[in-house]
Formats: C-alpha cells, sequence, structure tokens
C-alpha cells in the first residue's frame, strides 16, 4: 500500500506552482472540510462499511478502500454510486475472488486499481462501465479474456502482470480504443496471429515472458510505437516481424537469446530508445548508423561485443545522446570511445575500472557527463 501512496501523492500534484491536492486519511477529517475533499484514503483502516456522511464530500474523485479484507463492497458501492464526481478507486490487496455487479453503477469511474487480489477471471460487471480509461489487475490468477465488440469503449490502457497467462489475449481487440497492454511476468509462450486485429495499439509490454516465436502478423501493427521483450527466449530470426514496425520510438529486446541484428533494422526510422544488452552479440549492424533519430542505446552486459568496431558506428549516429554500458567487466576502455562525442551522457557503472582509468576516461570525452556509480 505504501506503493500506492507514492503514486496517489505523486498524482495529486497537478503543476509546478501550484499546491498539492490535499490526501485526507479519514472520513472524520474529510468531514471538516467536507467540500475540499477530491482525494480520501481510507486504506488499511480494518473497514467493514462505508459510511453514509462521505455523501458531503461531494467534489470526491479518487478513494482508496484497499487492503481492508473484510470490506462489504456490495454496501460501499451503493453508497459510492450516488458520488458523481468519483473518478478513481483502489480496491488493492482485499483478497477478492469476484467483484460485486452493482460496481457497473458507479458509472463516472475512469480508473480502477484492482492489484493484489485472488480474481480468475475478467469481472463481468467491469464491462459495464462505459467511461472507463484505466485498469490495473495487477497480481491476480487471470489465465485467459473474453469480450463482445462494444465492451469497454474507452479504455486505453490495462495492467494484466503477474497474471497466469499463456497465450497472448488477442481478445483485447475487441476493445476499440485500446493502446496500451502491459503484461509482463506471466507465462505467454505464443501469440496468435490474430494479434493483427489491434488497430489503435501504441505500446505492448511483454517482459519476463516465455516467448520464442512472433508471427509475421506481429509486423501488421503499424500503430505500435513502444515493444518490450526484454526477458524473453527469442533468437535472431525470430525478431524478422519487428522490422516492418516502422512507427516504433522504443524497442526493448535486452536478455533474449539474440547473436545477430538483422541490417533491416535501418528500417525503424523513428526509433529513438534501443536496448539490446544481455544478448550473445559479438557485432553492431552498420545499418545501425542509419538511425537518424536514435537518442538512447543500452549495451549492457555484452562484454564480448566488438567494441572498437561497435564505438566506430556509433559515432556515426548524430543523434545519439545517451549510452549504458554496464557490467562489461571493463578494466580499460576499449579503444575508439573517444570518437563518441556527440553524447551527452554514459552509464558506465558495474564494470571494474580504477580511479586512474575513470579520470582517463573523462579526459577522453571532457564535455560528456559519465556516471560511473
Amino acid at each position: 500500500m505504501k506503493k500506492i501512496l507514492i503514486i496517489l501523492l505523486f498524482w495529486t500534484i497537478t503543476s509546478i506552482g501550484q499546491e498539492k491536492e490535499v490526501v485526507f486519511n479519514s472520513i472524520e477529517e474529510a468531514l471538516l472540510k467536507p467540500t475540499e475533499v477530491k482525494s480520501l484514503d481510507l486504506s488499511d483502516t480494518k473497514l467493514k462499511e462505508l459510511s453514509i456522511d462521505i455523501l458531503k464530500l461531494t467534489n470526491l474523485a479518487k478513494i482508496d478502500l484497499g487492503s481492508n479484507p473484510e470490506i462489504n463492497l456490495i454496501q460501499a458501492f451503493e453508497v459510492l454510486k450516488n458520488i458523481k464526481t468519483l473518478k478513481t478507486i483502489w480496491i488493492t490487496d482485499c483478497k477478492l475472488k469476484t467483484i460485486p455487479n452493482n460496481i457497473s453503477e458507479l458509472k463516472g469511474l475512469e480508473e480502477i486499481w484492482l492489484d493484489d487480489n485472488e480474481l480468475t477471471e475478467f469481472p463481468e460487471p467491469l464491462k459495464k462501465l462505459d467511461n472507463l480509461k484505466y485498469l490495473r489487475l495487477f497480481s491476480n490468477e487471470i489465465k485467459n479474456l473474453s469480450f463482445e465488440n462494444n465492451d469497454l469503449q474507452n479504455l486505453i490502457y490495462i495492467d494484466l502482470c503477474y497474471n497466469k497467462f499463456e497465450t497472448f489475449p488477442v481478445e483485447l481487440s475487441k476493445l476499440k480504443n485500446i493502446k496500451r497492454i502491459i503484461i509482463w511476468y506471466n507465462s505467454i509462450n505464443y501469440i496468435p496471429s490474430s494479434i493483427n486485429e489491434f488497430k489503435k495499439i501504441e505500446e505492448i509490454n511483454l517482459e519476463h515472458n516465455e516467448i520464442s516465436f512472433l508471427p509475421k502478423e506481429f509486423g501488421e501493427l503499424k500503430t505500435l510505437q513502444k515493444l518490450s521483450l526484454r526477458k524473453n527466449k527469442l533468437k535472431s530470426k525470430a525478431l524478422k516481424p519487428i522490422w516492418t514496425l516502422s512507427n516504433l520510438t522504443d524497442l526493448e529486446l535486452e536478455n533474449n537469446n539474440i547473436s545477430k541484428l538483422s541490417k533491416s533494422i535501418k528500417k525503424l526510422k523513428n526509433l529513438k530508445r534501443l536496448s539490446i544488452g544481455i544478448n550473445p552479440l559479438m557485432k553492431l549492424p552498420i545499418e545501425l548508423s542509419e538511425l537518424d533519430n536514435l537518442e538512447q542505446l543500452g549495451l549492457v552486459k555484452i562484454p564480448q561485443l566488438q567494441w572498437t568496431e561497435a564505438f566506430e558506428i556509433m559515432s556515426k549516429i548524430s543523434s545519439l545522446k545517451r549510452v549504458g554500458m554496464p557490467s562489461n567487466k571493463f578494466k580499460i576502455m576499449p579503444s575508439g570511445f573517444e570518437k563518441l562525442k556527440q553524447v551527452e551522457l554514459f552509464w558506465l557503472n558495474n564494470n571494474n575500472f580504477n580511479n586512474a582509468e575513470k579520470e582517463k576516461i573523462k579526459q577522453m570525452l571532457p564535455n560528456s557527463k559519465i556516471e560511473f556509480d
């Protein structure tokens, strides 16, 4: 719950120069200034029923009911349905196996957090919340999904991390406005060819799964901008569909079994951030230098890379501003590093440089910021 509170407090800062939105921690405290209350945190308070006095909080927009496993949600929703300003609700860590039907009466909800519960199926009542935009089901027991074409027409973001999926849930494509799918730490080993049915998808995060193959239809996701496949089982040939994703700006391929990057990477003209570390790469493709918008390159833990040649290629990427090279067992910086004059920031932590070598490296590129720790 501390994590949730940190996020909540962060979101309450509206802009620089304005006051923080106050988060009230009890109904009694809130009733002292009922019209000023927008955020109410009742988490971890052994709450069983929601006081009807909460209806006096006429501007309430956010409520946290998390870590109250004995709460009567049917009663709570019956009260909350009368607060028309309510947009966000946290019901995390409540040992929930189901969600009461009357949550569908909270018509104004735009954001729901259901992290750390015991749900084995997608809660059917949520499908009736036409204004819902953001949904977290982080750390539950869900294995599959089913939707109709008119379900959740305004949902943009869904988090399904730490669930039980083995097949990528292409059923989400029936949600017409879905743009972001975060589904790391499952056991996904299969992506159906119907992945191409997503028409507005902008981000897919599949980190820490079991994927070894991408169907050719994956390359038809022309609206995709951010893709993370970190910590899967991909080899070089499996990446072929990625090279046709011309709108990608962010690509994470770290920690797979990739021994070679195709020259077709040059097709990713909009790519800004690329991470390819913890792979058995020996070389970077010369075509990497044709990525005119690349700003950040992650090269963590690939000590076998032919670094001098890599530096030569990197030196030709004029847009490159940030380079990560941690955990490469360097004692001495390989030759050619001094050519990276366009780079503003280097991350060189977890290497084996002594103090003299660190000073030498700084002198190579005196205008760059170099972080060793």
